[in-house]
């Protein structure tokens, strides 16, 4: 299957999906709540621990509000809610899994004493 048919004809590339997904495990294509959005998974997705963190990810900040992942972690009121990221770091993942905590901390933050992974409440 290619972009283009997922997308409705919107996203022109032809581009074949697993090919777009080039090794992650999700990917978002013609993001933004008006367009026709497609959120590209990666063949065993389920089958990893809590992958409901990464869907709502790709779903809420891409999309449905368009915003890439470096203005998410850009955004200042996220910071004040527990959104980090190491310094110099091309990782996507802290933005799921601060979500998998309720947006109270990110797992893995070396100045925050105690940020257990998927404690939130929609997770159970």
């Amino acid at each position: 299957m290619k972009l283009i048919e997922v997308t409705g004809g919107e996203f022109t590339l032809n581009n074949i999906l697993t090919g777009y997904l080039s090794g992650a495990n999700a990917a978002t294509v013609n993001m933004g709540f008006s367009r026709q959005t497609a959120v590209l998974l990666a063949p065993n997705f389920f089958s990893q621990s809590h992958p409901e963190t990464t869907l709502v990810h790709e779903i809420v900040f891409h999309g449905y509000a368009a915003q890439i992942d470096d203005n998410v972690f850009g955004n200042a009121y996220f910071t004040t809610k527990g959104l980090w990221r190491p310094a110099n770091s091309t990782a996507t993942t802290n933005i799921s899994t601060w979500m998998g905590t309720d947006c109270t901390c990110t797992p893995g933050n070396p100045a925050v004493q105690s940020c257990p992974t998927n404690t939130a409440n929609w997770l159970k």
